[in-house]
Formats: C-alpha cells, sequence, structure tokens
C-alpha cells in the first residue's frame, strides 16, 4: 500500500483547490514554491577534499547554490559562455563583449522535455539601440548550465561571484572552498529521486497542469475581447508591443534523449467561466497568462525536472526503477496506452484506484529520442 498521503491525494485541500476552476490557486502556488524552496544554510554538505592531487568535490548540489544566488539577485560573471542553442539576434541589440557575460541573476529554468536547465541574468554586456531613442544597458539571457542530455553543458566552466558574508563563512564552515573556487560534481542531489514519489511532487506537477490550462484559456479571452474591440482603461492597447525583427545564427538538428512524466488524476479537464468583455478583465487576462507562464509555472516546472533528473540518473544507475520505502509494494506496468489507438508506450505506476473501471490516481512515465535544434 502507497503512503496515507498518496491514497488520499484526491481528499488533499491543495488537489482541490486545483481542481476546481471556480477556485483561486494563488496560495497552493505559494505553499509550493516555498515546499520546493532551498535552504542553503541548512545543508550539511561533504567537504572537498585535495588527496595526493586528486580533488572530491562537495556533495552540494549547484542547483542548491545557484537558488541561493538568485533569492538575493547576486550578481555573477560567466568568463567563457558558447551557446548551445542557436544565437538569436534581436534588432537593435548589440553585444559589447562575448566574453564575461555579466548581470543580476533572475532566475533557474528547466526545458520541459529534455534535461537542460539554465540560469537567467540581466546580461549588461548587451546595448540596446534604437533610432531617436536612448541607448539602454541590459537584457534578460538564459544560459545553460546543464546540457540536453542531464550532464554539465561544457560551453561554461566556471560562474564567478563576490560571496556575501553568510555564504563565505557557510562555505569556510564546511569546508567547501578549494582556494578561492568551489567544486561542483552534482546538480541536483543524487538522493533527490524519492521526491519522484512524494505527495508534493504530485501536486505540483497537477498544479503546472491546472495553471497552464488556465493561461491558455486567457489568452485566448484577451484575444475574444481585444477581437470584439475592447481596449484597455482609458482607451489604451492591452498586450505585447510589437516584437523586434530576431536573427537566428547557424543550426543543425541533433537526437536526444527526452525523458517525460506525467501523473494522472481523475477528472481534471477544466472548464472555465468566460469573462465579461471589460477593460478592467482584458487587462486582467493579459497580465495573469503572462504571471503564469514566465514566473509561476517555470519555478515550479524546475523543481518537478530537477526531480525527475535526479530519478532518471537513478534509474540508469541501477538498470531499473529505485522505489521508495512508501511505495515498495506496488508495482510498474508496461507497455500502458492512453487509449486503443495510441502509439505512445508508458511505465504506468496505480497509486489509488478505489474501484474497477474508474479512472485511478496514477504515475507514468517514459523515455524517447527527440530532436532539438541547436548550434552548428
Amino acid at each position: 500500500m502507497p503512503a496515507a498521503s498518496l491514497e488520499s491525494l484526491s481528499e488533499d485541500w491543495a488537489v482541490r483547490v486545483l481542481m476546481d476552476p471556480r477556485q483561486n490557486t494563488d496560495e497552493v502556488v505559494k505553499i509550493l514554491k516555498a515546499h520546493w524552496s532551498y535552504d542553503l544554510y541548512s545543508r550539511s554538505p561533504g567537504p572537498a577534499l585535495l588527496q595526493n592531487g586528486v580533488l572530491s568535490p562537495t556533495d552540494l548540489d549547484l542547483a542548491c547554490f545557484m537558488s541561493a544566488l538568485v533569492d538575493r539577485k547576486a550578481v555573477i560573471n560567466l568568463p567563457r559562455y558558447q551557446a548551445r542553442r542557436p544565437v538569436q539576434q534581436r534588432e537593435g541589440e548589440v553585444v559589447l563583449s562575448k566574453d564575461n557575460r555579466h548581470g543580476k541573476c533572475l532566475g533557474l529554468s528547466a526545458n520541459k522535455d529534455v534535461f537542460s536547465f539554465s540560469v537567467r541574468i540581466w546580461d549588461v554586456n548587451v546595448m540596446t539601440h534604437g533610432e531617436g531613442q536612448e541607448d539602454q544597458i541590459g537584457a534578460f539571457r538564459n544560459y545553460m548550465m546543464v546540457d540536453l542530455n542531464g550532464q554539465w553543458w561544457e560551453g561554461w566552466d566556471r560562474i564567478e561571484f563576490v560571496p556575501q558574508a553568510k555564504e563565505n563563512q557557510f562555505l569556510e564552515d564546511k569546508k567547501l572552498w578549494t582556494g578561492n573556487t568551489v567544486y561542483f560534481k552534482n546538480f541536483v542531489h543524487p538522493n533527490r529521486w524519492q521526491s519522484f514519489y512524494g505527495k508534493w511532487y504530485f501536486v505540483t506537477k497537477l498544479c503546472i497542469d491546472r495553471l497552464t490550462a488556465e493561461a491558455a484559456f486567457l489568452r485566448a479571452e484577451a484575444k475574444r475581447m481585444k477581437e470584439g474591440g475592447t481596449k484597455g482603461p482609458e482607451g489604451k492597447e492591452v498586450g505585447p508591443s510589437e516584437s523586434a525583427n530576431v536573427t537566428k545564427g547557424a543550426s543543425r538538428r541533433e537526437e536526444v534523449t527526452a525523458f517525460e512524466a506525467v501523473v494522472d488524476m481523475p477528472f481534471n479537464d477544466w472548464k472555465f467561466e468566460a469573462l465579461e468583455n471589460t477593460p478592467e478583465n482584458l487587462v486582467m487576462a493579459y497580465e495573469r497568462a503572462k504571471l503564469l507562464s514566465f514566473t509561476e509555472i517555470p519555478k515550479l516546472r524546475f523543481a518537478t525536472r530537477a526531480t525527475e533528473l535526479a530519478y532518471s540518473n537513478q534509474l540508469k544507475k541501477m538498470g531499473t526503477e529505485p522505489m521508495a520505502a512508501w511505495v515498495k509494494d506496488l508495482t510498474w506496468e508496461r507497455g500502458y496506452k492512453e487509449g486503443p489507438r495510441s502509439r505512445t508506450l508508458w511505465n504506468r505506476m496505480i497509486i489509488n484506484q478505489p474501484f474497477p473501471f474508474v479512472q485511478s490516481v496514477a504515475l507514468r512515465y517514459r523515455t524517447y529520442t527527440k530532436t532539438e535544434e541547436v548550434a552548428a
């Protein structure tokens, strides 16, 4: 039998809120972000050891340390960086230097299909120039730390930062410094795989699905209202401004192994109530869709993809699915299909099925080959 928290998942307060399209999800999102947040100073990592010229890096994971830098919006510098994806050059933007890309560390992101993880900074190496406009310094940029296959991306070799007193004390006390450098061997902690079977992972996956559906609905509503002649307050236009032309650099196609995990919950077909055509609703729909798509969903997705990377790594290491203690009596079903015409095969574990022929709470995953566009 699974843990009680999984057996009664359908009755959980957060799940009930997420399943009801009339309910506001802000409190659930807040709780989930708090659960997945890293507390660097509560960690007790092993020290970095240098013996007979051989370095054994600390087992502190880079994701945890980078999260601490994001929390305080630390300025970081990448002395060398080679893009993994095709370089995109926006009209009016000038890159002052390809080396020493630096700026405030604003967030961490994860690809939803492959195991690439990136840091987002306000890159002050970029200048925006427009005819008749004042030159601006800085632009958002994402720099890949973990490659598409879940291994370190070779396009960078170090991140420079100035530690605050508390950070420096932590690194000193835990003996993590090697000279003036901290070496990492893991992006995510190996033991994180157990969270793959945890209640919080299930709820977070459901939350991402709910927010994705809600954001799509709100964008459609905003489009409908604008096409119907609704404008913002005082007749102002609402929505994204006309985007600059983008030139993409040389690219090629590369096959990589992708990992997809899905949590099945009964009755998660959300039907949201149409909005009244008002200026206030137009603004709300646009702003909330933007918040969900570019802030809340990426934060939650980073947490679930980090968990899935740890699980995938442990799966490869063992050659079979690692099983947490609270699900050890459950089994994986091979070759599961969502429907009779589906060609996609899954590995599925039923968590709770109260009655025969009733949709169950289940966890399923698959690995497959995917073609990705990368820099030539």
